[in-house]
């Protein structure tokens, strides 16, 4: 587990997100709740530099015998780096979105695509 890897909440996810607390790339293209437009992000502090075999996880408890969903944003065709979520994730009922969105920044852009499932 990496220790120093921290997250901070982001309310109203939508364009124009930074991304990682250590890189420049904002987010483009996040249209609907599949891609969690308008939700809470949970932006970590760094993207590339996170120690090798760390267990990352991620949880919601519906109040109020509400409904809450949550997603996972994944680079398509990366499994080097997804820690094979993008073959977990959908066996735990996690939907994969239909279209891609965009990040970028001076430099480079990619697509990451989103994976949500709803609670209870």
């Amino acid at each position: 587990t990496d220790y120093d890897l921290e997250y901070t909440v982001v309310p109203d996810f939508g364009d124009g997100v930074e991304l990682w607390g250590d890189r420049d790339y904002v987010v483009s293209g996040i249209e609907g709740p599949e891609m969690c437009e308008g939700g809470l992000y949970l932006k970590p502090n760094r993207v590339k530099s996170i120690d090798r075999y760390s267990d990352i996880g991620f949880g919601a408890n519906p109040a109020d015998g509400e409904y809450v969903t949550m997603c996972v944003f994944l680079m398509p065709n990366s499994d080097s780096r997804t820690g094979k979520w993008n073959e977990k994730l959908p066996n735990d009922r996690f939907k994969i979105s239909e279209n891609y969105f965009m990040f970028k920044d001076a430099n480079y852009a990619g697509k990451m695509y989103s994976y949500c499932k709803t609670l209870p």
